[in-house]
């Protein structure tokens, strides 16, 4: 996984998944701006932009780009049903 490669299978994902599962406490996930663009009655496409960082070492930019997120109305609430994360690598200080 990870930058330009597709994981395939189950077993594959969860294994990118323990590695990277100590990594996730470390890192901060900032989002800027959402903009809203409603599709229908039901479904909304949201965009913004992201960037992570490493909590103790905020000024360590690990990436930054967009999120889209499409959320469907359901009886119990809005829910996500597709989200799609483009970044780039990150910059030093």
């Amino acid at each position: 996984g990870g930058e330009g490669h597709i994981l395939r299978g189950r077993e594959a994902i969860r294994e990118h998944a323990y590695r990277n599962a100590a990594l996730v406490k470390q890192r901060r996930i900032s989002v800027g701006a959402l903009q809203v663009t409603p599709l229908s009655a039901t479904y909304v496409l949201v965009v913004a932009p992201f960037g992570a960082t490493i909590k103790d070492l905020p000024q360590l930019v690990l990436a930054e780009g967009a999120l889209t997120l499409v959320l469907a109305k359901r009886d119990s609430g809005w829910k996500v049903v597709h989200e799609h994360y483009s970044h780039s690598s990150g910059r030093r200080p």
